[in-house]
């Protein structure tokens, strides 16, 4: 589980007596796992990606039209 930023959710002690708990009551726990971290790095990579394809967007909607009308 991610132990960083506010994605902070269990820590990995809490997680494993939860596990024993339901082992001991035959259950089987169904967990959600991801990389904070990583998650973060991807969420900044794209949102940068995005700004600079409605830059570019903007531009050639602003930009002359190489064509004329007759």
């Amino acid at each position: 589980m991610s132990n960083d930023g506010p994605l902070s959710m269990l820590r990995d002690s809490d997680l494993y007596r939860l596990f024993r708990q339901c082992r001991h009551l035959s259950a089987l726990p169904l967990v959600h796992a991801e990389n904070g971290a990583l998650v973060e790095e991807v969420t900044c990579l794209l949102t940068y990606l995005l700004a600079v394809q409605c830059i570019i967007l903007v531009e050639t909607e602003l930009s002359p039209s190489v064509t004329s009308v007759a």
